[in-house]
C-alpha cells in the first residue's frame, strides 16, 4: 500500500486561509478575523495560524495594523515604487487630521442635512469612476470629501480642510496611484454615501476609521 502523505498544519492553514482570501468572500481592505477565532474555526493552535498569517503577510495577502488585526491586501499595490512629497509619518498626520474632521461633519449631517444635499455626493463618486487619468481622480476624490464636510453646513471645518488641501492632495496622489484603486475605492466612496442616506452616521464614521487603518498599514510597507 502506498503511504498516505499527511499535509502538515502549517500548510494547511495558509492553504486554507488564502484560499478564504481569494473566493470573494473578503473585499480588498477588510479586516480578517483574529488569531483566536482562525485557530478555532480551523482546529488548529494559534501558533499555527501565526505561522500562516506570517507567509502571507510575507506574499502581501495581509497588512497588520498594530492593535487592529490583519486586513485582506491587493498584493499588486507592493510591486508599485512610490514617489511623494510626504514621508509616511506625514502621510499618517495628514490622513488623521482628515479622519478626525470628516468623522465631526458626519456627526452633524445626520443631525442638519437633507437627503437631497446629500445625493450631490454621487456625481462625485461618478466622476471618480470616470476619471481617466491620477490628477482627475486626486480632484474628484477631494471634491467627493469636500463634499461631505459642505454638508455639515460648518463653514470652520471647510476652511480647515481646504488649507490643508496640498497636504491631502499629496496622499491622494500615493493612493490613487496603486494599481486597481478605483476599483477598491469607488464602491467604498458609494458605500459611504449610502450610510450617510441611511442616516447611519456611526457605520458610515466606522468606515472611514477601517479604511484609514488598511492604508496606514499598507502605506507603511510602500514607503518603507
Amino acid at each position: 500500500m502506498n503511504k498516505i502523505e499527511k499535509t502538515p498544519l502549517r500548510d494547511f492553514a495558509y492553504e486554507t486561509i488564502k484560499e478564504h482570501l481569494l473566493s470573494g468572500e473578503y473585499e480588498e481592505g477588510s479586516l480578517i478575523p483574529s488569531e483566536n477565532k482562525l485557530a478555532s474555526v480551523l482546529s488548529v493552535s494559534r501558533v499555527v495560524v501565526r505561522e500562516a498569517l506570517k507567509r502571507l503577510r510575507e506574499e502581501n495577502f495581509i497588512v497588520t495594523f498594530k492593535g487592529r488585526g490583519s486586513f485582506f491586501a491587493n498584493p499588486k499595490n507592493f510591486k508599485t515604487k512610490i514617489t511623494s512629497t510626504i514621508n509616511y509619518d506625514q502621510f499618517v498626520e495628514i490622513m488623521q487630521f482628515r479622519f478626525a474632521l470628516e468623522s465631526e461633519a458626519i456627526r452633524q449631517i445626520v443631525k442638519n442635512c437633507a437627503n437631497n444635499q446629500l445625493i450631490g455626493l454621487y456625481s462625485c463618486v461618478e466622476s471618480m469612476k470616470n476619471a481617466s487619468g491620477l490628477e482627475e481622480l486626486n480632484n474628484a476624490d477631494y471634491s467627493f470629501h469636500e463634499g461631505v464636510i459642505k454638508c455639515s453646513g460648518n463653514a470652520l471645518f471647510l476652511r480647515a480642510l481646504s488649507n490643508e488641501r496640498d497636504n491631502i492632495m499629496a496622499c491622494f496622489s500615493v493612493m490613487n496611484a496603486l494599481p486597481e484603486s478605483k476599483s477598491w475605492s469607488v464602491p467604498l466612496h458609494e458605500k459611504i454615501v449610502e450610510l450617510l442616506l441611511e442616516g447611519d452616521g456611526e457605520g458610515a464614521i466606522k468606515l472611514l476609521k477601517t479604511n484609514g487603518e488598511y492604508n496606514y498599514a499598507r502605506m507603511k510597507k510602500l514607503f518603507n
